[in-house]
């Protein structure tokens, strides 16, 4: 196959993960929505604690498994991964789609809006191809990006409203950073070091602070403790923003990563993020 032809194929792949996923998005969202309003009204959510005691409710379970119904309607054989519902491989697809129904669980018990769904599809050889972010509460805003090239946004009706772009902060003492997961990051010296050696420090727990970072309104993110349904679907959104996004050694994110992530709006950032974190490793 030519590389042309190569290229028209990867294009028309993505452009069917999209669709499915814009329409996993509708039904997660109209799912997520209702259970975030009654509990802003009501107050009457229950919440459990999973084994690593982080918190889960019924929003959690029923937004994950609309979305999976709607991937397993466009492709009937796919390998899934989903935080609530585990992992389901297909001998007959080699890629794999992974669901996070409801980043920032904490938030959304307490009726905070800035949790978001995220979805990404990987290929063969474990590489993100489409990553994409919904923010139910925020108006169903829906950010994507391809490893064919761009990043933008859309709104629910799926009309592209602007492509994203990192900012051009190049300077560590002149950077906006996001500590996500404070309680567990904020337990290593790097991520402490880190945090006094730039302008603006804010806290979060939710993927909002990535979603910030590829529109160039944040400009380095740090987190430890993630699992990979956390952080895949946001590589490219980073990447094909201009940004870079890495485990704290500088390696490239898989599946497999054990979860400490910092992501920089530029690569001569990174280098500095990544020699401040080295040096308190």
């Amino acid at each position: 196959m030519s590389r042309a032809s190569s290229a028209l194929k990867a294009r028309e792949e993505e452009q069917g993960w999209l669709a499915c996923m814009r329409s996993a998005f509708a039904q997660g969202e109209a799912c997520a929505l209702r259970h975030f309003r009654s509990q802003e009204k009501k107050g009457d959510l229950i919440v459990h604690a999973k084994e690593d005691c982080s918190p889960v409710t019924l929003a959690d379970r029923e937004t994950e498994q609309a979305m999976l119904r709607v991937v397993r309607s466009f492709y009937p054989d796919a390998s899934l991964l989903g935080e609530e519902t585990g992992e389901s491989l297909s001998s007959s697809d080699g890629g794999l789609w992974i669901v996070d129904p409801i980043d920032g669980t904490r938030g959304f018990v307490v009726g905070w809006p800035l949790f978001g769904i995220l979805l990404a599809r990987l290929d063969e050889a474990g590489k993100p191809r489409v990553g994409a972010v919904s923010m139910p509460a925020l108006g169903c805003r829906r950010f994507f990006a391809t490893s064919s090239g761009g990043c933008w946004e859309e709104d629910a009706q799926g009309c592209k409203k602007q492509e994203m772009a990192t900012s051009a902060c190049a300077q560590l003492e002149e950077a906006r950073l996001f500590v996500g997961e404070a309680e567990k990051t904020l337990l290593h010296d790097a991520a402490r070091v880190l945090a006094s050696r730039v302008r603006v420090c804010r806290y979060a727990h939710d993927c909002y602070m990535f979603v910030r970072l590829a529109a160039g309104g944040v400009d380095i993110v740090v987190e430890a403790g993630l699992q990979a349904y956390d952080f895949m679907p946001l590589v490219l959104l980073v990447t094909q923003a201009g940004g870079v996004v890495s485990d704290w050694q500088g390696n490239p994110l898989t599946r497999h990563s054990k979860g400490e992530v910092v992501a920089s709006a530029n690569a001569r950032l990174h280098r500095q993020v990544l020699a401040c974190i080295e040096s308190s490793l």
